[in-house]
């Protein structure tokens, strides 16, 4: 049983970091994924989420479908929020390719994706993982980092950059990020 509260979780995969949030003592009750593989997996792993896996794009899913998902009510907040948009517009290897290095990727764009949940659920903790490149100064990630941080910050939540190295998260203010974690500010 859950001792750190309720999580949900988006672009789930196939459960890493809801398996990682569980071992945190936190409870995964809905998770939101559109790869029909994944879904299975996750459902299967995971038999304990409040509904079935939110098997939709999260670009049409409204943040009350996800709550609801979850079995929280109206006006309830879940404990955590968790979840890795896709890293494809941000990856190293992507910028072999001569139009990722010309400029944003519109996969980018399931960033602002995340940052809607965040803001309209208004957890009380958020993890958000991702490359490393995503904090690089090129074309492609330094207007999608900037945009990130920005909406984090009119959701109203003060937040860390960390990165992982060697098996261990290193969190340190203002460093460049793989995960990006926060609280609500005041």
């Amino acid at each position: 049983m859950s001792t750190q509260g309720t999580a949900i979780s988006l672009f789930s995969g196939a459960g890493g970091l809801d398996l990682g949030a569980e071992r945190a003592g936190y409870e995964v009750r809905a998770a939101v994924e559109w790869d029909r593989d994944a879904v299975a997996t996750m459902e299967k792993n995971f038999s304990h989420l409040a509904s079935p896996v939110v098997s939709k794009d999260i670009l049409d899913t409204p943040t009350a479908d996800i709550l609801r998902a979850a079995g929280l009510r109206p006006g309830e907040r879940p404990d955590l929020l968790i979840g890795g948009p896709p890293c494809t517009p941000f990856s190293k290897s992507g910028f072999w390719l001569e139009w990722k290095r010309e400029g944003p990727d519109p996969d980018a764009s399931l960033l602002q994706a995340y940052t809607r949940v965040l803001a309209e659920a208004r957890p009380h903790q958020f993890v958000l993982e991702n490359v490393y490149a995503l904090t690089y100064g090129n074309k492609a990630s330094k207007p999608a980092f900037e945009r990130l941080v920005r909406e984090i910050d009119a959701a109203g939540y003060h937040f860390q950059h960390a990165r992982a190295e060697r098996g261990r998260l290193l969190c340190t203010p203002g460093s460049p990020a793989a995960v990006h974690h926060g609280c609500p500010k005041g």
